[in-house]
Formats: structure tokens, sequence, C-alpha cells
């Protein structure tokens, strides 16, 4: 850029001043002197092919490792071609120059129409390589069709298995798990809150949600707390690039209102969105809804899915996510198990945490969609499916022991006589932000909501997370002490749940441990608070 600026500044002076006095540039009866012309030009057409050349060459070594799409690679080679065009215009105009001075000066006026050529060509092909960014957008809305990604692939990925694997499900009510043998394993597609520390609506609506992607076409499914702001983020970002709008499905329509309004298009059938999609990102709530989903999905025989590319966002068993992978590959699709880490305040913020497993060349289109969209970074496993939905599995067993002993903290606070504000105070200059979230849950009164208010994380969705923790634990023989204790005291807050009739938060395991230590369920601030409301 420096560089730049110092020549841009040479040009301008020269231009300005090629004779001095400047009036001596045509009225040469001024006594004065001027710059060799011909000098000047050969040297400002030598520096025009040095800085054409130096500014294709120099980005060359990092366009091997850059990782964006074939198609995107496609758009950069043409850019780079079309500069270097330019560089040999800019050469051959030199040559004209050359030509020009050496011409009779009566010949001279019908050589110069070459350089006329040559320069507006030079200059109008740089204009053009700078404004590619720019005109993409229009040519997407002129020609829709240059928008889309449309089937990658026509091959399956990897091997055809049949996949006659064992589907374990999860009893939120009895903690215990079931096994029931199935043919060609089915799946079904749900999102699951994770156990965070910023609080979070979400309820059963979100049970469907799969978005469509990039046009690739964007589909989703399944408009919960989660799935609407992941959605709303990519549908803005779709809009900015003049891209097709993200298509969207949902068990209660009402709900994607919201994305409707910013231009997302509302679809009546799932197996029909899929057709249009080239992309399909779901976040659903459990094993169960991934199943349910997949069999949709995957319900016409007929339907050419090969080339497609699912993304499971869902907290899910790791063996569920093995068997997505086996039943989708097996017509052709690609799967990226892609669980997130956030709850749905950092989802309408675009800043989750995704945990990627799956193929190289899906990932990396899937990228585009997540960084700065829906993600503020990926953490990328390899291709092993079981191990993103395992290390998702091991941050949602991490998160319910935290909560396990900053609730244990606040109980014993209480009964010493510390008091929960010097708790409180503690955990938030000692332990950081993360573990001051959790604590905020428990004196705010958020662990038992308000009647007629939902749960920021939903406890049922955290027994089915830590139920899944130690039945992985279990399956490498090894115990997950903490975690069980903590499923142990949740498994308490679902009985009390269904006492009271209402909905409790994943840091309910508070109300357990206050009343094991002969205190109410209730903090005194939760009792004013429901008084207050009835």
């Amino acid at each position: 850029m420096v560089w730049l600026a110092l020549y841009a500044a040479f040009c301008l002076g020269t231009s300005i001043f090629t004779c001095w006095p400047v009036a001596k540039y045509w009225d040469n009866a001024i006594e004065g002197g001027c710059i060799e012309r011909s000098a000047l030009n050969y040297a400002i057409a030598g520096f025009n092919i040095f800085n054409d050349l130096i500014i294709l060459l120099l980005p060359v070594p990092w366009l091997r490792g850059l990782q964006v799409t074939f198609r995107a690679k496609l758009v950069l080679i043409g850019v780079f071609t079309c500069g270097a065009f330019a560089a040999i215009v800019a050469i051959v105009r030199l040559h004209s120059l050359f030509v020009h001075g050496s011409a009779p000066i009566d010949q001279q006026p019908l050589v110069g129409v070459d350089i006329a050529v040559w320069s507006g060509l030079e200059i109008n092909i740089a204009i053009i390589c700078a404004s590619v960014p720019a005109l993409k957008a229009l040519f997407v809305k002129i020609i829709p069709k240059l928008g889309t990604y449309k089937k990658y692939s026509k091959n399956p990925y990897g091997r055809n298995t049949s996949g006659n694997m064992p589907l374990q499900s999860f009893d939120k009510r009895t903690g215990n798990f079931s096994t029931k043998a199935k043919g060609p394993i089915e799946i079904k597609v749900q999102r699951s809150i994770q156990m965070n520390s910023v609080p979070a609506e979400d309820d059963d609506s979100e049970k469907h949600l799969v978005f469509n992607g990039w046009k690739a076409d964007c589909y989703a499914q399944g408009l919960g707390s989660m799935g609407i702001g992941m959605a709303m983020n990519l549908q803005k970002r779709l809009a900015e690039l003049g891209f097709p709008a993200l298509q969207y499905h949902n068990r209660t329509m009402s709900r994607g209102q919201r994305l409707q309004e910013i231009g997302g298009v509302a679809r009546d059938n799932i197996s029909e969105l899929v057709d249009r999609s080239d992309i399909v990102f779901m976040s659903l709530s459990d094993d169960a809804a991934l199943k349910e989903i997949l069999d949709r999905v995957l319900d016409d025989p007929a339907a050419d899915l090969s080339g497609k590319v699912i993304v499971d966002t869902s907290t899910v068993h790791p063996k569920s996510s093995n068997q997505a992978h086996q039943r989708v590959r097996q017509r052709g699709m690609k799967f990226i198990a892609a669980p997130v880490f956030g709850a749905s305040p950092v989802a309408a913020e675009g800043k989750l945490l995704w945990v990627i497993a799956g193929p190289d060349d899906a990932v990396q289109l899937i990228t585009p969609f997540i960084v700065g969209i829906m993600g503020r970074r990926i953490i990328r496993l390899g291709d092993d499916f079981m191990q993103s939905s395992m290390l998702k599995t091991a941050g949602n067993f991490m998160t319910a022991g935290m909560m396990e002993l900053v609730a244990e903290a606040h109980v014993f606070a209480e009964k010493t006589g510390l008091g929960t504000e010097a708790m409180e105070e503690l955990i938030e200059h000692q332990y950081g932000p993360l573990a001051l979230s959790m604590s905020k849950r428990l004196t705010t009164g958020a662990y038992l909501p308000g009647r007629g208010q939902k749960p920021w994380s939903d406890l049922g969705l955290a027994l089915k997370d830590v139920g899944h923790g130690i039945d992985c634990a279990e399956g490498s023989d090894s115990r997950l002490e903490v975690a069980e204790v903590a499923l142990r005291h949740l498994t308490e807050a679902r009985a009390y749940s269904d006492v009271e009739g209402r909905p409790l938060d994943s840091s309910s395991m508070y109300g357990v441990l206050r009343r094991g230590a002969g205190l109410s369920f209730e903090t005194d601030l939760v009792k004013k608070r429901d008084n207050d409301d009835e």
C-alpha cells in the first residue's frame, strides 16, 4: 500500500509538472524545460506492468490452502486470469508506445490509435476485476442459477452398509435407557438445548428444525428459541448477498413469523423442502426426533437425494450420530455431525461454538454459512461422527457438574450464615463469567421459572444429555460419579416438577439440594415472585 501510494504521488506529480513552468506544456514559446515525454511514458508503462505482476503474484501462495468452496476457487481463478490478461495488455501497450515513438511524425496519429485502445482495455479489465465481489450479487439476482451449488456429487459417500444397529433412547422420567432392535437404522432429528450458563428459552416447538442453505437453497425445520436465532442470522446473510431466501418448516408455523418478516419462505412439506435444498441444517431436541425427521426426509425411495449435505446440530447419543450417517449415506447424501455450544441468546448473537465432524469437501461447503454468521468458531474433529457427539456430551455433563457445585456452594452459604450475596461475589471474582452466570440462575429464581414462564434450559433435555454422558462412560469402562450425582438430583427435580405441574430449568438441582439441607425447594425470592403473580 505504501508503494502504491508513492507511485500514485509520482504519477500525479509528473503529470502536472511535465514541463516547467506548467504552461510550457501547451505553449512551446515560453522559456523553460520539459521531461523527455517518451522516456516518461516508458517509465510509467514499466511501473504499471511491475505493479500488475506483483499484485497478481502476491496472493498465489495462499490460494491452495484457502478454505473456500470449489466454486469460489473457480471464481478466484477467473479473477486472477483476468488480472494476468491485464498485465499482458500492459506489455502490448508498451510495445505500441515504442512503435508510436519510432514512427514518422505524419504517421504518429494513426499508430497512436493502438495506444488508446490498449490503454482503455487495460484500465477497464482492472475495474472489472476489482468489481467482481460487488457484481456477484447482481448476477445472482438476474440469473438465480448462478447462486446454486446444486449436485456437488452424484456418488454416495463411503461404503454402502446396511447398519442394522440398535437405537438407544433415554427415558427422561426414569433416567434409564431402552434398546429397540430395528431394521435399517432409523433416526430422528431434534434439537437439544445444552445445559449452559447463559439464559435461554426453550420449548418443544423446536422439535423439527432444518435449514436448507445458501442456494445451496436454505431450509429450516423447527423454529424453537435456538433454531430461530440461527435461522434469522442465516437469512439476514443470504439477503445481504442477494441469494435465494431461507425456506423453513415448523410444527407450529406461527413461530416462523419473525423469519418470514425478513424474507424467509414458509413451506408445508419437509420432503419438498429437502428436494429443493442442497444443504440441510437440522437443529432438533433428541435422538427420537432425529429418527422421526430422517424417516420423513428419506420416505420417498424415488427421490434424488444424492449430493445433498445433512448438517445435524442436535445433541444426540454418539451412536445415533453414527446411525444417522449410515442411513443418509445409503441415499448418496453426505452427513456432518455439528452439535453446538451456547444457549438461545448466544444463537441469536451468532456466536455459537460448533463441533464438526464430516467429510472435508462437505465441511468446506458449509463453513461460509457458519463462521461470522451462526457461530464464532469451529472445532474440527475429522470425519469420526461419534467423536463430535462425544465431545458435545462431555461438555454437557461438565456443565451439569459445574452447576451442581455452584448450587451446593449456595446451599452451604445459606446454611452457614455466609449468605448468597457473599458467595456470589466470590464466584464472580474468583471463578469468572461462566460460574457467575450459573450462580445468577439460582439467585434470580430462574431455576424455578414463574408460572406460565419457560425455563432457560429445559430440565428434560438436561436429563437426556447427562444420561448420554453416563451411558458413554459405561461403554468405555469408566464412570462419571459427579454426573451420576447430578442426574440423581435432576431426576428428583423432575418428580417435583410433575407434582407441581411446573416446568423446571436444568439448574433445578438447587431446589433438591436446598430441600435436602432442610430448606424449602423455593427460595424466599421465588415465593415472593409467585405470590405477586397470583
